[in-house]
């Protein structure tokens, strides 16, 4: 839950809040754009992985993500 925000009062805002050190923490965080998340492999998907991994392994290759 979010903790309670006094507002400042004068200067050149008139009623501009201030912000706790976690929101200002989450506000200069950058997100990743949802093109960019994947969830985990399970199951059938899970085993392919394992499988090309397998392979590159036993091929002494590497890959850019290694």
């Amino acid at each position: 839950m979010a903790e309670a925000v006094e507002p400042i009062m004068g200067g050149c805002g008139g009623g501009v809040t201030s912000m706790t050190a976690k929101e200002k923490r989450r506000s200069l965080r950058k997100r990743l754009p949802p093109w960019f998340k994947t969830s985990l492999p399970t199951g059938e998907e899970q085993a392919k992985f394992n499988a090309t991994k397998k392979t590159i392994e036993g091929g002494g290759l590497h890959t850019v993500c290694e």
